[in-house]
């Protein structure tokens, strides 16, 4: 897994980073995508590891 995180740090109008998270060759194929959304600022892809995963309760409530 990696992570891509795009960042307005040099601007004196402030904005919030954001974070991809997935599969390298899915992030890979995405950066020419997030080359064209960043005009300044900062993108930096690390490999992550991953501590835990949860996606909510999908249980169906019983009537």
């Amino acid at each position: 897994m990696v992570s891509v995180v795009a960042s307005n740090c040099g601007c004196a109008m402030k904005m919030p980073a954001i974070e991809f998270v997935g599969r390298c060759e899915k992030i890979v194929a995405f950066l020419p995508i997030i080359d064209g959304l960043v005009k300044e600022g900062l993108v930096a892809l690390e490999k992550i590891g991953v501590i835990w995963y949860r996606a909510g309760d999908k249980r169906e409530e019983q009537s």
